[in-house]
């Protein structure tokens, strides 16, 4: 009996840690290169740069020429059958005609009132707005990516919390019962112990199901499945103390994105 219970003892061991192995640890930097690669907005924003880039390859186009060439052709089938009041006869089914038309068309503005400079100037802008809109969601994403990531982490701080207090008052809930037992308490005691360990045991549930509900929203930004939530998290959340407001402040026109993406709309309306 002795050896079943240390071999069951060894194979719940064994379990158990298999089940910790599973659930892999995801770092913060594997989930900044799965949003990069896979986020719906990011994606939407290259593919615009992308557009913007191309008009941007042919913006020497309005000082040149354009050619247009048309060509059309048709076919034609006649069936006509007659009957005179002399009793002829006449059929002329068959017939076939064919018309081919064919037209070239040259134009070349000279000069247009700046217009054409105007034009390439704008799809400049264009190129340039595509780009800044990338590198804009591109901090945007991992902005919202490490917050999701770290909201996890602290949210387990929190069920670890939550599992401590549920433990004290498992304890309180046994204390209150052998003393309820022995008549040292009323009855009143325990029963309130086991009102309270209850409300905790709760309150960890839904700690759990927070907990869930983050992870599926850190999956959407990863452009992950949201039900994959067998996985964990880093419990430390590093802070960096040297940050100092003044320096922040200074040449922030020219490093933050949202103000440098507002500069150019507003140098794009300028030139439409």
């Amino acid at each position: 009996m002795k050896l079943i219970k240390i071999f069951l003892s060894g194979l719940m061991l064994l379990c158990l840690t298999s089940g910790v192995r599973a659930q892999e640890v995801l770092s913060l930097e594997q989930a900044l290169d799965l949003a990069l690669k896979s986020n719906f907005d990011l994606r939407l924003a290259r593919n615009d740069a992308e557009v913007a880039a191309n008009d941007y390859a042919y913006r020497n186009f309005a000082f040149l020429p354009s050619l247009n060439a048309t060509a059309a052709k048709s076919w034609t089938t006649t069936a006509i059958k007659q009957e005179f009041a002399n009793g002829n006869k006449r059929d002329t089914s068959g017939i076939k005609n064919q018309n081919l038309q064919a037209g070239i068309n040259l134009q070349w503005v000279l000069f247009d009132g700046l217009k054409m400079f105007a034009t390439r100037q704008r799809v400049e802008h264009i190129k340039v707005l595509g780009e800044l809109t990338v590198k804009n969601q591109i901090v945007n994403t991992m902005a919202a990516v490490i917050n999701g990531y770290y909201n996890i982490s602290q949210q387990k701080q929190q069920l670890h919390a939550l599992a401590e207090q549920m433990s004290i008052s498992d304890e309180r809930v046994k204390l209150s019962d052998a003393k309820f037992q022995t008549g040292l308490a009323p009855k009143t005691d325990w029963l309130q112990a086991k009102v309270d360990y209850n409300a905790q045991k709760a309150a960890h549930l839904r700690q759990q199901t927070l907990i869930l509900q983050a992870k599926s929203s850190l999956n959407q930004l990863m452009g992950v499945d949201a039900n994959s939530t067998g996985y964990d998290v880093q419990d430390s959340i590093p802070v960096n103390l040297a940050m100092n407001y003044g320096e922040m402040q200074q040449g922030i026109d020219s490093i933050n994105t949202d103000l440098k993406v507002a500069q150019q709309n507003i140098a794009y309306r300028n030139w439409r």
